[in-house]
């Protein structure tokens, strides 16, 4: 296994960046919702976790895959074909896991005149409010933002020995499934039998991740989410260390006084900033 990085804590977090967000290039950010008390968990730690496939809200992806075979040398039987089918779906969720991010829709709708940040929040990875309302507790939670391009550089620091990737996700409607002949859904059964089913995962894995779990349907396309893949054997989640990429945390508009109280000691305490969102005349604004 490769190494991880040790645990860094609180001291790994950045100075915040001086420029307000609402001017901050669009692009270069990655916002994650989360709750208060998982946000206070995340800063302690300096830490994101990567978590298996089993463990998402998408039942395309956590559904196990009705996968046919390339015929062999040896034979089965239909029983012992789903058998297998269902080993490889269920290890391959164990042992990939991800974490995910809203990326910024880009617009034209930037200016750099304060009395404007209004309009140079439109459609930002830190204004989503349907993000807000799924994953920010309805709201009352915050946004983690982070530097796109650090973030990255850490992730790939930390997984060298490892099959990694990151990207956005592509939202495609398929109008029929994809069946015998395929890809990705198929396996070849001689390398099955000779590598067994545990191992063999992680070779059908290595071409097709791309394909399995970085597409979603349009349903989704809301979230604009940008992943972060790591293929790996433990049955914890991978924790990678999120080191100088923090740049802002960021209040839903129904975050109590007591939690912005909360993250902004801690955020005294530790050199970076925060920010909170407001609706005026429904345009979106950023209380410095």
């Amino acid at each position: 296994m490769a190494r991880v990085a040790s645990e860094r804590g609180v001291s790994s977090i950045s100075r915040s960046m001086s420029l307000s967000i609402g001017h901050t290039e669009q692009g270069t950010l990655l916002h994650h919702y989360t709750s208060v008390e998982k946000a206070l968990s995340m800063l302690e730690s300096g830490q994101i976790w990567l978590s298996p496939m089993s463990n998402v809200n998408d039942p395309k992806e956590f559904s196990d895959w009705e996968l046919t075979y390339v015929p062999g040398i040896n034979k089965i039987s239909v029983r012992e074909w789903d058998e297998i089918s269902s080993a490889i779906s269920k290890e391959s969720k164990r042992i990939s896991k991800i974490s995910c991010f809203t990326e910024d829709v880009l617009t034209d709708h930037t200016s750099p005149i304060n009395r404007y940040i209004d309009l140079g929040c439109i459609k930002r990875g830190f204004a989503n409010s349907p993000m807000w309302h799924f994953y920010g507790e309805n709201h009352t939670g915050c946004c983690l933002v982070f530097d796109k391009s650090k973030l990255i550089q850490e992730f790939e620091s930390q997984t060298t020995e490892y099959t990694e990737f990151s990207n956005s996700v592509q939202y495609i409607d398929e109008k029929f499934p994809r069946n015998v002949g395929f890809e990705p859904y198929y396996f070849e059964l001689d390398k099955v039998i000779e590598f067994g089913v545990n191992q063999y995962t992680k070779q059908f894995l290595n071409t097709r991740f791309k394909d399995l779990y970085f597409k979603k349907q349009s349903v989704w396309s809301y979230e604009n989410e940008y992943r972060f893949y790591v293929q790996d054997d433990s049955n914890s989640p991978f924790k990678l260390n999120f080191g100088k990429a923090l740049a802002y945390v960021c209040f839903g508009v129904e975050c109590s006084d007591d939690d912005k109280k909360k993250i902004r000691v801690f955020a005294q305490s530790h050199g970076f900033s925060t920010q909170e969102i407001k609706f005026k005349n429904h345009t979106v604004q950023v209380v410095m």
